[in-house]
C-alpha cells in the first residue's frame, strides 16, 4: 500500500503546474471545479463557470452553492 501512495505522489509531483487544470479544460462533457474546506468555489473550468452564470472564473471564486443554484439543488451539491 505504501508503495502505491508513493507512486501516486511521485506521479502528481511530475505534472507541471497547471497541467491537471489544463487537462480538465479540454475534456468534453466534464464540469470541473474545486472547492476549499469551507465549500467555497476556488476554481472551475470555463464551461462550469458559464453554467453558473459567470463570464470569468474570477467572478465565481469564493461563492458557495446556495449563492448560485436553487435551494433544492444547492442542498445536493
Amino acid at each position: 500500500m505504501e508503495s502505491s501512495v508513493l507512486a501516486r505522489d511521485t506521479w502528481f509531483g511530475s505534472i507541471r503546474p497547471g497541467g491537471m487544470r489544463e487537462l480538465f479544460e479540454h475534456l468534453p462533457n466534464t464540469l470541473y471545479f474545486v472547492k476549499d474546506r469551507d465549500l467555497r468555489l476556488m476554481a472551475g473550468k470555463r464551461a462550469f463557470t458559464e453554467r453558473c452564470g459567470y463570464r470569468r472564473e474570477e467572478d465565481l471564486i469564493s461563492h458557495v452553492d446556495s449563492e448560485i443554484f436553487p435551494a433544492e439543488l444547492a442542498a445536493k451539491y
